[in-house]
């Protein structure tokens, strides 16, 4: 039985270390939006401004970048699966409570390929 063939049967429920990395990404954005974390939220992001957002009401700004090295900045990778979030997981009222409704929306950090 190959390799591949052999983890996928074992973690069938299991995160890739991606999909791990992507939830730390997450819950330090919700950290820095929510003054629980020392890094300031103004220097890594900005909100986006209106009434017209579909989804969360946190959206966050995307920035255009000529270079592909920085999408792989903390700041520039976290965008997208933070705006897929729902309203109720950004707007939690605890770090817990976003953890564990974070865990109910697995399929967002799942595919990072759809773009919001």
């Amino acid at each position: 039985m190959s390799f591949q063939r052999q983890t996928s049967t074992l973690c069938k429920g299991c995160f890739n270390v991606d999909v791990l990395l992507g939830r730390a990404d997450l819950i330090e954005v919700y950290k820095m939006l929510n003054g629980l974390s020392r890094l300031p939220f103004g220097t890594f992001f900005e909100l986006r401004e209106g009434d017209r957002t579909r989804g969360n009401s946190l959206k966050l700004i995307k920035h255009r970048s000529r270079l592909d090295l920085r999408q792989h900045f903390f700041s520039e990778r976290v965008v997208n699966s933070w705006n897929r979030l729902s309203n109720d997981t950004v707007t939690a009222t605890s770090l817990n409570s976003f953890k564990n409704k974070l865990s109910r929306q697995r399929n967002i950090l799942m595919d990072p390929t759809i773009d919001c």
